[in-house]
Order: C-alpha cells, then sequence, then structure tokens
C-alpha cells in the first residue's frame, strides 16, 4: 500500500510535471488560445464573385470569361479566368480580403 508522503510525492510530481505539457512545440512560438483561432476565422466576409472579377480585371484586363469560389480549408479563393491579349489567364483572389494570390 501507498504511504501517505509517497501518495503526496506523486501527486506534486504530477502537478509539477502540467505545466510543461502546455509549452509550445517550438522555442519562441505562442500559440493563439483556442477563442482567438475561432474569432480571426468568423471575421472573413466573403468579398463575392463580382467583386472578385473587379480586381482580376483591375489586375491582368481584359474580359473575365468565368469566375468560380473554391474553399481550401477555411479560405475561400477565387478562380477568375481572363481573356486579355488572346490569351486566357486564371487569376487567384483570395476571397477573404481581396489579396491576388497567384496568376497563370
Amino acid at each position: 500500500m501507498l504511504t501517505r508522503k509517497r501518495i503526496i510525492r506523486v501527486i506534486l510530481a504530477g502537478l509539477l510535471c502540467m505545466p510543461l505539457a502546455a509549452l509550445p512545440a517550438q522555442k519562441g512560438q505562442r500559440e493563439k488560445p483556442r477563442m482567438e483561432r475561432n474569432v480571426t476565422e468568423r471575421a472573413c466576409q466573403d468579398i463575392g464573385k463580382g467583386q472578385a472579377i473587379a480586381i482580376a480585371s483591375a489586375r491582368v484586363g481584359g474580359k473575365a470569361l468565368s469566375a468560380n469560389a473554391q474553399r481550401r480549408g477555411n479560405q475561400i479563393i477565387y478562380r477568375v479566368k481572363m481573356m486579355s491579349n488572346g490569351r486566357i489567364r486564371t487569376v487567384l483572389v483570395d476571397g477573404c480580403n481581396g489579396r491576388v494570390l497567384g496568376i497563370n
């Protein structure tokens, strides 16, 4: 049977080890609290297909042929096909902030 001193030692050892499990995996990084992560994920307002076309047109010029919304994880990305100088170009627009992510 465990003695009273031994039980107290086991409990204290467990308490001392608890804060170590809460440390970030890599040195110097701080993980956001769960509530902050959820707030930032929900804070994104979709810019809409029309705004994505306008952004792509301003960047590449030409005529919009089509626009599709794609979901990658928590992110919405608009894929806008444009006809510019006789070439079909694809512009990827971030659906959250309107930033152009790439042009093919």
